[in-house]
């Protein structure tokens, strides 16, 4: 008696989505790992300070203080983030730097499984 062998996974799911939707799926999300790459790169080069960032990296906008010394209050208690320093390492990297490896493979993964042939 031969024992049953199933059939070797494919790379498409089965739940009845055509291939071709999976790929242009496939394709979409590699490029948006892609633009996440390049704005990750743009961040890395910000602390890197190869090339400088925008001006006013984070603070709220406000809705207009009554006089000016509601102003010089409001503007002591805001503490403002600086994109051009980095803030957290791991082993090294900081996250922006992760982030251009992670969504480099990520966006690589993708592409290459949309070009796949079913």
């Amino acid at each position: 008696m031969r024992a049953y062998r199933s059939p070797r996974p494919s790379l498409w799911p089965r739940a009845g989505a055509p291939a071709s939707a999976v790929k242009i799926g496939l394709a979409l999300l590699a490029l948006i790992f892609a633009a996440n790459c390049v704005l990750s790169v743009y961040h890395t080069g910000v602390e890197f300070k190869w090339w400088q960032g925008p001006t006013a990296c984070t603070g709220s906008a406000m809705s207009g203080p009554a006089n000016v010394t509601d102003l010089l209050a409001a503007i002591d208690k805001v503490k403002v983030v600086r994109c051009d320093e980095v803030s957290l390492r791991i082993f090294g990297l900081s996250l922006a730097n992760w982030d251009v490896l992670i969504c480099a493979a990520l966006s690589g993964l993708a592409a290459r499984a949309a070009l796949k042939r079913a």
